[in-house]
């Protein structure tokens, strides 16, 4: 009896043991790997949300798009980029089920960086939604304001024996440029007046404003919603970048 006891608990514990492998070898939130080389003028799409790869050979005007995710890291311990290559990590378009643009994804990238020509980093927010063929109901706030996304952060940490600079493409310097400013919102026509005077006229000029009117539409209201689209807008924010250059090799 003591040895079928016995056994019967050693079989329970291999199978948990087991169990707790598979959970851990089964996980796709991470992708650890020797190489990642994209061809030039090519796209390589990334849906893992944290990269650990010896090799990243980028060819030029190559691709890679980060998709999936709000934050994204990426640990590369030989980078080798070439010209007009572009890490893609824009927050998508609204549309017409999810009108309002998404937060660019945030990024945390550790590099040692080889060779470099020029690289751009797009954290940008989505757009909003803008093709809407009908005039909603001033009590329909989800259909009056389309709001952009706000812009992702991108902490950046290398290492690099060569000098790079953090800016726009240069012709004959090795440069990393950031793009992370929030997505275009987007109002109805009726509204388009009123936000563009916004920046320069007083506070209260709005009120004063003639909106226009489309059949089956009622006009109290309207002043109002658009003083609060403007204050929305207002709380859409770019992204913030940290570059921080190490002086030995990143070991992770």
């Amino acid at each position: 009896m003591k040895q079928l006891l016995l056994i019967y608990c050693l079989t329970i514990g291999v199978g948990t043991l087991q169990a707790q492998s598979m959970t851990k070898s089964s996980r796709t939130d991470s992708l650890k790997c020797h190489k990642i080389e994209v061809d030039r003028k090519k796209t390589y799409q990334i849906s893992q949300s944290v990269v650990v790869c010896d090799t990243l050979i980028m060819h030029d005007k190559s691709t890679l798009k980060i998709v999936g995710s709000k934050k994204f890291a990426l640990y590369a311990r030989y980078v080798k980029i070439g010209r007009r290559c572009v890490m893609d990590a824009r927050g998508a378009h609204g549309t017409t089920r999810s009108p309002d643009g998404k937060v660019g994804i945030q990024l945390l990238l550790q590099m040692n960086i080889y060779t470099l020509g020029d690289l751009l980093i797009n954290t940008s927010g989505g757009k909003g939604y803008n093709k809407s063929r009908y005039y909603p109901k001033a009590s329909d706030e989800q259909a009056l304001i389309k709001l952009g996304g706000s812009g992702g952060d991108i902490h950046f940490t290398y290492y690099s024996p060569i000098a790079i600079t953090q800016s726009e493409r240069k012709r004959g310097r090795a440069t990393i440029g950031c793009h992370t400013k929030p997505g275009a919102s987007h109002l109805p026509p009726y509204m388009s007046g009123v936000r563009a005077r916004f920046a320069t006229a007083p506070n209260n000029l709005f009120m004063h404003h003639t909106l226009r009117v489309t059949p089956g539409q009622t006009t109290p209201g309207r002043a109002q919603k658009s003083k609060d689209a403007k204050h929305q807008m207002i709380k859409l924010y770019e992204g913030k970048v940290t570059f921080l250059r190490v002086e030995q090799p990143l070991k992770f």
